[in-house]
């Protein structure tokens, strides 16, 4: 079996002694140890020594408020011009978007009227090359006009006839090969 011992005893000490405790200035001393506080030295302050410390003070707070007025000025204009260049960087984004899409639709649009795509097309629909071509007079243009003016046909005026698609394709053709 175990038995269980106790802790040995403790010898007792007495406590040490302490310093007398120190009052910070300003305190009240014990009633017996009071001094007699020493005269103070009186002075009469002069109105204009006064008066000139009171409106160096003024100035020194007006210039520092027109400091921070202006630095909060200069912020403010900062503030306005980031932002407005924002916007402008938008504006400039949406630019480059806009005309990314005008030149892509530049680009289909001289697809579709390329003559072989029309060709390509008109043969999809069933449509074939007619052997010889035929000019059609269209309602207000140049040709129909001047015969119009003087009460005869396109072929008894004597007038140019209008030129054939045929033509009109060879002066364009070499304007287009340079083209994609």
């Amino acid at each position: 079996m175990s038995t269980a011992t106790a802790p040995p005893a403790r010898a007792r000490t007495a406590p040490p002694k302490r310093a007398p405790a120190r009052r910070a200035p300003g305190y009240a001393q014990p009633q017996g140890k009071r001094e007699r506080p020493a005269e103070r030295h009186l002075a009469v302050v002069d109105p204009e020594s006064r008066r000139r410390s009171r409106h160096a003070r003024f100035w020194v707070r007006a210039n520092v408020a027109a400091v921070v007025g202006a630095v909060l000025l200069v912020v403010g204009i900062h503030a306005f011009m980031a932002e407005g260049q924002v916007k402008l960087e938008k504006i400039q984004q949406r630019l480059a978007s806009e005309q990314q899409q005008y030149a892509q639709r530049r680009l289909q649009v001289a697809e579709l009227q390329a003559p072989q795509s029309i060709i390509q097309r008109a043969a999809q629909r069933g449509l074939v090359v007619a052997p010889t071509p035929r000019a059609v007079l269209v309602p207000g243009g140049l040709a129909t006009d001047a015969v119009a003016a003087s009460g005869a046909s396109a072929l008894d005026s004597g007038a140019t006839p209008p030129p054939t698609p045929q033509k009109d394709w060879e002066k364009v053709k070499e304007h287009l090969a340079a083209q994609p």
